[in-house]
């Protein structure tokens, strides 16, 4: 730093943050695309210093306060549960590290409501990396109910806006938000319908406009229209299936067996509450 008190400062910025000081350079042999992409990230933790600066500097006579708060460097949920300035409480959180980050959105408490109303409202760019994180991680299921428990709904859009439908196989994501609903014993969407989407795509069965139907009834949650297109095209799927089993093959009439008594599970997926359709 060039002052003393930038010094300070430095010392008691987040590692992750001070990591990401210094200007935008370009790297040798980058096409254009992944240098946009890299400078979108640069930009993105520079919003997240700036905050971090913005929130630090408003300490006032706290300062000393909160730098003794933080000196141990133990940023374990219990600590943040117990602060209780509004301003030392929100710098806390930028320095959770990714598990105690989402674990403390399971705080049934004003702690928990509080970190929710920060990230969400105050700085949003804060929730879309948390979404982001999940979207293309493979964490554990249990490590994504408290921003499901959190913020439900929404949460469960946010993610599956993240997903890549044209993959021939599912996300390991999708995985995590149907055994953490489930978990939760909450009933936002039936997602076992998205695996469907995926079974499609696995035989190539739908063209990009039907596709697009399924996917955008998914991104809106709207659980009717979404069984009632799957639905649709349910037995092109099943005969697509049962085609690709060769009949020649020593044991094939027990496969098909098998196969179909799968695809049945399949079928009700689609076709519970499906009354009115």
């Amino acid at each position: 730093g060039k002052s003393q008190e930038d010094f300070v400062r430095f010392l008691a910025m987040p590692e992750e943050h001070l990591g990401w000081r210094g200007d935008f350079l370009p790297k040798k042999g980058e096409s254009t695309e992944q240098k946009k992409h890299r400078k979108e990230v640069w930009l993105e933790n520079q919003q997240f210093i700036d905050e971090w600066n913005r929130l630090f500097f408003s300490l006032g006579d706290t300062k000393k306060d909160f730098i003794d708060l933080i000196g141990d460097n133990d940023f374990s949920i219990e600590k943040y549960d117990k602060i209780e300035n509004p301003l030392h409480k929100r710098l806390f959180i930028h320095y959770f590290t990714h598990t105690n980050f989402l674990k403390a959105l399971l705080l049934n408490n004003e702690s928990g409501v509080f970190m929710a109303k920060y990230i969400r409202e105050e700085f949003p760019l804060m929730y879309k990396r948390m979404v982001e994180y999940i979207a293309g991680g493979k964490l554990p299921y249990s490590m994504i109910a408290g921003p499901m428990k959190m913020f439900k709904e929404d949460f469960v859009k946010d993610v599956l806006g993240q997903l890549d439908f044209d993959a021939l196989e599912e996300p390991f994501a999708l995985n995590n938000l149907i055994k953490s609903q489930k978990a939760l014993h909450l009933h936002i969407f039936p997602l076992e319908l998205v695996r469907c989407l995926y079974m499609y795509n696995g035989v190539g069965l739908l063209d990009e406009d039907e596709k697009r139907k399924i996917v955008l009834s998914i991104k809106k949650l709207d659980e009717r229209k979404t069984r009632k297109l799957l639905l649709s095209h349910f037995e092109g799927f099943k005969k697509a299936v049962i085609e690709a089993i060769s009949a020649d093959e020593v044991g094939a009439d027990y496969i098909i067996k098998q196969v179909e008594e799968q695809l049945d599970d399949v079928y009700k997926q689609m076709t519970i509450w499906d009354e009115g359709i």
